[in-house]
């Protein structure tokens, strides 16, 4: 008996001292690899969009993109799945809602503002930019300076969003009674890229996170240990996460036209909703690096970086060209040589303002057109 106890405490103990030394091992090696990323990058947790040459003469870009990591946190939202937390900054505010602060002009006494509801992703949010550069502010201050049109310009954009996530938006703001009187969309990159990632048309992005979570209370333990993983000083060193691609097997031609589909039946829906509640709406495809030709050297790298969706975007650009309930502006920057581009979707103030620009004609003359 002695013996045998004398053995399980002796495999006990070799047991503990090999967990211990693996624990420590551990620990050296996140340690290592902290110093590591400290020494050989201290640049790299900043932003690599910094160095846009959009940005070159930019000198708040640096601290911008401090407060656009800071800002970029998530809650949970019913049925739309997630809205931006509160934030206050010197260049980006969030408000209670989740929406972003747009510059909007004083309302005159005398005269009620229209309302104008915007929503698209993450460009339309205004990444990149600041809180009054932004499409919806170079919007509304173009309103005001070439159509004299004191509007009150809503940004419901939101990052990843898609033309279903923004149907749903719109749909919750109609039943707490809060109306339009144009509603405005600018849609293309999250639909194509989501698409391209599920291998079918219409689902938000990562959507397998939402399926893995479910019912996560019978594996936490695991995703913990892998969401660890992720945000470890190791995995920055030796990690990497897979590139977003299809499933095998998908036909990438039948799913561009889903996409197309899709969309159309978004915008009938939009289009019923706005006859039912009294407002108007207005559609914009939006451009991508991809259907730019003159590329700065900068753009041209990030065009490498996500050459792998090159082929996809350009098949279902192609047959929003001929939508024509959709305003295409996806050849907006297609032979000029100036950068607009911070990454493949993405763009410098400079280049919301031209989408402002391609918008407010339509805007304007659809808030002053007499009702029915």
């Amino acid at each position: 008996m002695k013996r045998l106890l004398h053995a399980v405490v002796t495999v006990v103990s070799r047991v503990w001292s090999v967990l211990g030394i693996s624990l420590l091992m551990i620990v050296a090696l996140e340690l290592l690899a902290t110093a590591w990323l400290r020494i050989a990058g201290p640049g790299e947790s900043e932003d690599y969009r910094v160095h846009a040459d959009g940005y070159r003469d930019a000198n708040w870009v640096h601290a911008y993109f401090k407060e656009f990591e800071a800002a970029n946190r998530v809650e949970w939202r019913p049925y739309v799945y997630w809205r931006r937390e509160p934030f206050q900054g010197r260049y980006l505010n969030i408000d209670d809602g989740g929406l972003r602060r747009t510059w909007n002009p004083p309302a005159l006494p005398s005269h009620r503002q229209p309302r104008v509801f915007i929503f698209g992703g993450s460009t339309m949010w205004g990444t990149g930019a600041r809180d009054d550069y932004t499409i919806a502010s170079w919007l509304s201050h173009l309103l005001a300076e070439k159509h004299g049109v004191a509007a009150n310009v809503i940004n419901f954009g939101e990052g990843g969003y898609l033309s279903t996530q923004e149907l749903i938006a719109l749909e919750s703001e109609l039943q707490d009674g809060n109306t339009p009187d144009l509603a405005v969309f600018l849609d293309g990159v999250n639909d194509v890229f989501a698409a391209f990632q599920n291998g079918a048309a219409g689902i938000p992005q990562n959507e397998g996170n939402r399926v893995r979570e479910f019912n996560i209370d019978q594996r936490i333990y695991r995703e913990a240990l892998q969401t660890w993983f992720k945000d470890s000083a190791v995995f920055a060193v030796f990690g990497h996460l897979p590139v977003p691609g299809p499933p095998q097997n998908v036909d990438l031609n039948g799913l561009s036209e889903a996409v197309t589909t899709h969309y159309a039946a978004s915008v009938t829906m939009i289009n019923r909703l706005a006859q039912a509640y009294h407002f108007r709406t207005l559609f914009y495809w939006q451009p991508v690096i991809f259907t730019k030709r003159n590329l700065t050297a900068y753009e041209q790298g990030e065009f490498e970086k996500q050459g792998f969706l090159s082929a996809f975007y350009q098949s279902v650009y192609g047959r929003m060209r001929d939508q024509g309930q959709v305003k295409y502006l996806g050849d907006l920057f297609a032979d000029d040589p100036n950068p607009y581009f911070i990454d493949f979707c993405h763009l410098t103030e400079a280049g919301n303002e031209r989408i402002a620009e391609g918008m407010v004609a339509d805007v304007a003359a659809a808030l002053t057109a007499p009702t029915n």
